[in-house]
């Protein structure tokens, strides 16, 4: 047996972190079933923002990934690996999460050839930190590279969205 709390994924932002660190464990929580905490009402207005803003997104996919099937665009993540992704595979559209705690400098490929459509046409970063991302529907690769104002960030997250 297992209560409802821990069912979920907590995201714990706090007045203490900085805008890329809130950003990062707002990604981790709505990913999943969010569970929201922390000392809100301490926070400033940006940290607000950004906290509101993933908030937004999540309401809007929370249904896809109530019934997405999950996969590892760069295989189950070990401790200390320096980016880690999770994919959500849904019907008709896939999200795609890339964490980098220590920051993204460079392009980071994910080799995604066993577990998404071809067909997507649409590719876009819905939340996270700026960047750009190419998708290749030959060989089944979605590019990430951070923008200019993105590679001083520490951590780097962003979530994608195909369809």
């Amino acid at each position: 047996m297992m209560l409802p709390e821990q069912c979920g994924n907590w995201a714990y932002p706090n007045k203490s972190m900085t805008l890329p660190e809130t950003r990062f464990v707002m990604l981790n929580g709505i990913v999943g079933r969010l569970y929201l905490s922390g000392k809100l009402t301490e926070m400033g207005k940006e940290q607000l923002d950004e906290v509101r803003r993933a908030l937004d997104v999540h309401k809007t996919i929370r249904y896809d990934i109530a019934h997405a099937v999950p996969f590892w665009p760069l295989g189950l993540p070990q401790w200390n690996d320096a980016i880690i992704s999770l994919g959500l595979s849904c019907n008709d559209k896939s999200y795609v999460a890339v964490w980098a705690k220590h920051g993204l400098r460079d392009a980071a490929e994910l080799d995604m050839a066993s577990h998404a459509m071809a067909a997507y046409s649409h590719v876009r970063p819905i939340y996270g930190s700026a960047c750009s991302v190419i998708w290749s529907s030959t060989s089944r690769r979605l590019t990430v590279t951070p923008k200019a104002e993105a590679t001083r960030e520490d951590p780097f997250c962003v979530l994608i969205e195909l369809s």
